[in-house]
């Protein structure tokens, strides 16, 4: 067998036994991920699914409305760059959804205290 040979026969064995290393440590984290944490991943990756796929396109045409706006303030920053907005876009887009979710749970606590208080008064 020539070094050639050898050498190919070598590269090949490595290849396969690092295949197999990576098949047996999917396995393992398959086994071992918590059920609750499997299913909230199956919901993110169905989620950017069905907006990468247009299957809910008033969605995503209303993120991308968004991504814009959000894009034009925070390039209006002299130091920014297209690349830090890319990179900032997934928090930004978290933060502004969670704010939207406080203002509206606070208008929902402000409007039940006043239909409470008028309640009260009749």
């Amino acid at each position: 067998m020539g070094i050639l040979s050898r050498f190919q026969a070598h590269k090949e064995q490595k290849e396969q036994k690092e295949q197999q290393a990576y098949e047996r440590e999917v396995l393992w984290r398959q086994r071992n991920i918590p059920y609750g944490e499997m299913m909230a991943q199956t919901v993110v990756y169905q989620r950017k699914f069905a907006l990468e796929t247009e299957s809910a396109p008033k969605q995503v045409e209303a993120v991308q409305r968004l991504k814009a706006k959000v894009r034009t303030a925070f390039l209006s920053h002299p130091a920014t760059t297209e690349a830090d907005f890319e990179r900032c876009w997934p928090m930004l887009r978290d933060e502004i959804f969670t704010q939207h979710t406080r203002q509206v749970l606070e208008t929902e606590r402000v409007s039940r205290m006043l239909a409470a208080n008028e309640d009260g008064k009749q």
